[in-house]
């Protein structure tokens, strides 16, 4: 693991191993006989690993450093320790059932009150989505920008920065961000371009010494395989060594990116990802973090307009393992036309972020962000993310200019040749009146949404209303008059 910096002094000390092997470091911190202690904790150790609470390598682990802090080894020498560390799995024995190791069930657990005010609240640390204790998900598809956007929330993160439009929930906060794909030197580019695009001292980031980074190219996870009959094999090994280095270093958020360089399981198979994903989970748990990973979603169908959670590759497994799923989408063009985005291509460098398991919202009320080109130093160009606002349908829109459509309305009426609501007929539609107003385009798309919710947002309020007549061919239609909206003093009016 590389550290952005050493300065770990400042850091609260935590205890180490995992929450079910803590209570037992302190049994033998607060005991005058502490080689006793050991091997109390040992053989406690034994009834965790039974319960499926630890793992005999975890708890090894656990039981040498604990020895080698408190000095038993200098009291009952060096085999003696291994001894009894040797003799871990020799407990109790989980039930077995055809064959295979399971744990033990626990007894259904009875409902007891508790004030809700002392239940603890979700932990989330930022944005509404990295949360602790679960596994979390970004989906997109590739070359859309997961990893720019990874990399620009981590050090918004531990710089504790709002520039992509949401705020860490508390200061101090790490982050390890693993890239399963890129070397080192290209997530220091993109680092680079972050930092030089958002203003950010690359120098203070270094000495927060709160962001690690990592590529799998230096440092391979791959933390399960397949196994016979459809069973997935986890490197118990490299687990306890990623808890170990989450642990070591107070890690709030790991990044995997991509999930698919992190293990070898086809992701077809859903059962076998959803393992995979519950795994993370419990890591996730047991070292009190979260946990994110940037996936890829499989090929769109024909015709198919934007992608959803739900079209992740392996299907459903890893959203609905995860506590908070996310769905990248690039600009669609017609979204581009209502937004005033100009250029062939340019829609494709605005990206739409939708937390969703199925639903997209609208545009307007979905989070943006904007890819840009950054310059480095050393002549490269490199992209980096920064937070756009897509234009909502009143920007822009004053009172004077509601007041306008509205006389527009009483005029037509007085006329007798009223504007309608439909669009069937754009030479009377009461949208035509809005288009002239506001200088808009009848035959964009794009500007026709937006007037339709103007004019909706109007007959709500009452500026206008809707009055059903006979026209020339006595056919019921819906027409527009001006609705019995009050309006204020002028100069309260033009105050709001």
């Amino acid at each position: 693991m590389r550290a952005v910096a050493d300065g770990l002094a400042d850091e609260p000390v935590l205890l180490p191993g995992s929450p079910a092997t803590r209570p037992l470091w302190r049994m033998i911190a607060r005991s005058p006989d502490r080689s006793a202690a050991f091997v109390k904790a040992a053989n406690r150790t034994k009834n965790l690993i039974s319960r499926g609470q630890v793992t005999k390598q975890d708890a090894a682990d656990f039981l040498q450093e604990a020895a080698e802090n408190f000095g038993v080894i200098d009291d009952i020498g060096q085999d003696a320790v291994q001894s009894i560390v040797g003799k871990i799995g020799e407990a109790t024995s989980p039930a077995k059932q055809n064959g295979a190791t399971t744990p033990e069930p626990t007894a259904p657990t009875p409902y007891r009150f508790r004030d809700p005010a002392k239940i603890p609240r979700r932990a989330w640390l930022y944005g509404r989505h990295y949360i602790r204790r679960f596994v979390t998900s970004t989906v997109a598809a590739g070359g859309i920008g997961k990893t720019s956007l990874a990399l620009a929330e981590a050090i918004a993160i531990v710089m504790s920065l709002e520039f992509l439009g949401a705020k860490p929930e508390s200061e101090g906060l790490r982050v390890w961000y693993w890239n399963g794909e890129d070397p080192l030197e290209e997530i220091e580019r993109r680092v680079a371009a972050i930092c030089q695009n958002h203003n950010i001292d690359m120098h203070e980031l270094e000495a927060s010494g709160r962001l690690f980074f990592d590529s799998g190219h230096d440092t391979p996870i791959k933390l399960a395989s397949p196994g016979a009959a459809g069973k997935v094999i986890f490197n118990e090994k490299l687990i306890a060594w990623l808890k170990k280095r989450i642990t070591e270093n107070r890690i709030h958020v790991v990044v995997l990116d991509p999930f698919i360089s992190c293990h070898g399981i086809s992701e077809n198979d859903n059962s076998a990802i959803d393992q995979v994903v519950k795994r993370l989970a419990q890591i996730a748990v047991e070292c009190d973090c979260s946990i994110e990973i940037a996936h890829h979603v499989r090929k769109a169908v024909r015709g198919q307009a934007e992608l959803t959670t739900d079209d992740a590759r392996g299907g459903s497994a890893i959203v609905n393992a995860c506590r908070s799923a996310r769905v990248l989408n690039r600009m669609k063009p017609i979204e581009a036309e209502a937004a005033g985005v100009k250029g062939e291509k340019a829609h494709r460098l605005y990206v739409r972020i939708d937390r969703d398991k199925a639903n997209m919202a609208p545009a307007e009320a979905a989070r943006w962000v904007h890819l840009v080109d950054v310059a480095l130093a050393n002549g490269d160009h490199v992209g980096a993310v920064e937070a756009w606002q897509y234009p909502k349908p009143f920007d822009g829109v004053t009172v004077a200019d509601m007041r306008a459509v509205r006389d527009a309305a009483r005029r037509a009426n007085d006329a007798g040749n009223p504007y309608m609501l439909g669009t069937n007929a754009k030479e009377r539609w009461i949208g035509a009146a809005v288009a002239e107003r506001l200088e808009l385009d009848v035959t964009n798309v794009g500007h026709c949404k937006r007037i339709s919710s103007l004019v909706k947002t109007w007959i709500q309020t009452g500026v206008l209303k809707i009055e059903e007549r006979l026209n020339q061919h006595r056919n019921k239609r819906k027409f527009i008059a001006p609705g019995d909206w009050n309006e204020p003093p002028s100069a309260a009016l033009e105050d709001d």
